[in-house]
């Protein structure tokens, strides 16, 4: 991506912004993928922040956490014959894209193959 710049206002108190993973960190993340566990949501009603807040955090961790947790509900209602509701399918994708994007960087590697390390994991 070199030549790409990103602009934020100096003002912007909000813009929440951290280096990349390096190799060595994404790698430890890999490996550790199956031990991260789910994101705890104590009420359905108010699932949706917690997803939020798992995002803003530009924790790698707790995006992990997001897509261990909708995977297994995907999987549940797909058992079911249900479909994963669309706000629940939204965050799973945004998780998915900020993570695989930010591993497939760190560790050189196409993003198809960081999904398919991941889902071997989880």
């Amino acid at each position: 991506m070199k030549g790409n710049r990103l602009y934020i206002p100096v003002e912007n108190h909000k813009s929440r912004m951290r280096p990349l993973l390096s190799g060595e960190e994404a790698g430890q993340l890999m490996e550790d993928a199956g031990k991260i566990g789910s994101l705890s949501v104590p009420d359905y009603k108010h699932r949706e922040e917690n997803y939020k807040e798992a995002l803003k955090s530009c924790d790698c961790r707790e995006w992990l956490k997001v897509i261990h947790t909708l995977r297994q509900k995907k999987a549940e209602r797909t058992e079911r014959g249900k479909k994963l509701p669309s706000m629940d399918a939204k965050y799973l994708q945004i998780a998915e894209d900020c993570l695989y994007t930010e591993l497939s960087i760190a560790l050189n590697l196409p993003e198809e193959k960081i999904e398919s390390l991941i889902r071997e994991e989880l």
